[in-house]
């Protein structure tokens, strides 16, 4: 599994492998049967919707110089789309991550103390894209009002983060699972190991502008639906709000639900009207988090 690093443990590998050891690699940009990810196909589609945005500086957060796999793909497929969508090149809009979270945040904060200016950053992974959307609030500034933001491999933390951070879906369990299926057929005489690449797709969410799927569905409901049906009765429309946020709650989970729970929801609720009538999001953040935990 990538990423190698150094000399030694490649030297090793390779020499096991030309000894007749089948030996299959994951994403190590080594030389031999592996299975990686279409990172040039996923870059570009990043950069294309950035460009579809509006976006014509756009940084990027590098991940580790010492991983020939990955990193030195996503790098490179970088130079290149800016290229195809002629976007601006200057070293000033690169900046190492070392794929952590400490090193996007420092990435992100070299970008803005540089005077580069820039719109738009993406990130070679989600980790570094969380540290560098830190330093962004940090600085005062909005995502992605004022700087837009793309990760890569969409872990389950880019869904939960606020906003919800865009990123290239890597199916990384399958990628698990093909690599032991092809080593166990290889090993029962069935098939040659063989290289693999696996495609990478774009999931726009908040942070590059974009309104998540879930939203833009709740906006073509029908308006009989949307309708207070208990409104006539003088029900408060945030307790009705969040009593069907409560009924809405798989039913496996009902019996942990507690009052706790529906007063969480109506402060949701009510923190999310309070949003749409004075323009500032802190509250609701602050309780959608209370009641994601």
């Amino acid at each position: 599994l990538a990423p190698l690093r150094h000399a030694a443990r490649s030297d090793y590998l390779q020499k096991l492998s030309r000894s007749g050891f089948p030996v299959l690699y994951i994403a190590t940009g080594q030389p031999g049967p592996t299975i990686s990810v279409d990172n040039a196909g996923g870059i570009r589609q990043a950069l294309s919707h950035l460009a579809q945005h509006g976006h014509r500086r756009v940084a990027f957060i590098s991940g580790d110089p010492y991983d020939a796999g990955d990193s030195a793909s996503r790098l490179a497929a970088y130079h290149t789309a800016v290229s195809e969508f002629g976007l601006v090149d200057e070293p000033g809009l690169l900046a190492q991550g070392w794929h952590t979270e400490r090193g996007g945040y420092t990435a992100l904060k070299q970008l803005l103390a540089s005077g580069t200016g820039f719109s738009a950053v993406m990130a070679s992974d989600d980790v570094s894209a969380l540290g560098a959307m830190r330093a962004i609030r940090e600085a005062g500034l909005r995502i992605p009002d004022d700087i837009a933001v793309i990760g890569f491999d969409d872990q389950p933390e880019a869904s939960a983060c606020i906003p919800a951070l865009s990123s290239l879906h890597v199916p990384l369990r399958e990628m698990g699972e093909q690599a032991v299926q092809l080593m166990l057929k290889h090993l029962a005489g069935e098939r040659q190991l063989e290289s693999v690449q696996i495609a990478a797709g774009l999931v726009p969410r908040q942070s590059c502008g974009c309104m998540p799927a879930s939203v833009l569905s709740a906006g073509k409901a029908s308006t009989e639906k949307l309708q207070h049906p208990n409104a006539r009765n003088g029900e408060d429309p945030h307790v009705w709000i969040a009593r069907r946020m409560l009924e809405a709650f798989p039913r496996h989970a009902s019996a942990e639900l507690t009052e706790g729970t529906y007063d969480m929801c109506r402060s949701l609720v009510e923190a999310f009207h309070a949003a749409l009538l004075h323009r500032d999001t802190s509250r609701f953040s602050r309780e959608l988090m209370r009641l994601l935990q």
